[in-house]
């Protein structure tokens, strides 16, 4: 959301979090719309200066986790739009996953981690280790 006033306000929709809120021009902003190449919006100000803003992905993620310190909303956007910079937060979450043998809720997670960050060959070997284990004590 802009406002005339020329600040930005980035929320979280489902949650109503303020992501991020900065001002983007000192002058009034008098028209915005969605801007369809970069998934932005650009704005119009008083003085005519054309104002595009877009969020950058790559950094979104670890933004909410460090600066935040919203690790849930930083995982559940990740997912939700498969967002990069939560790698390290999903393999935290795993680890702590399969160390308490909930390996329903680490398959979930792998399956459901963005950029497929889970879903590589060490992840499969790591539930074959443990149904091999499990197969040993039987």
């Amino acid at each position: 959301m802009v406002t005339k006033f020329g600040y930005l306000h980035l929320y979280d929709i489902e949650s109503a979090t303020l992501i991020y809120i900065n001002r983007i021009s000192a002058e009034t902003i008098f028209v915005t719309a969605p801007h369809d190449t970069t998934g932005g919006i650009v704005g119009v100000n008083r003085k005519g200066q054309v104002l595009c803003v877009t969020v950058d992905e790559a950094n979104i993620v670890p933004y909410m986790y460090n600066q935040l310190n919203n690790s849930g909303l930083a995982m559940r956007l990740a997912v939700k739009n498969n967002l990069p910079g939560a790698e390290q937060l999903f393999a935290q979450q795993f680890n702590q996953l399969m160390n308490s043998q909930d390996y329903k809720g680490a398959a979930k997670l792998a399956a459901e981690s963005p950029q497929q960050a889970l879903r590589t060959p060490e992840t499969i070997q790591r539930f074959q280790v443990r149904r091999d284990a499990y197969k040993r004590l039987r």
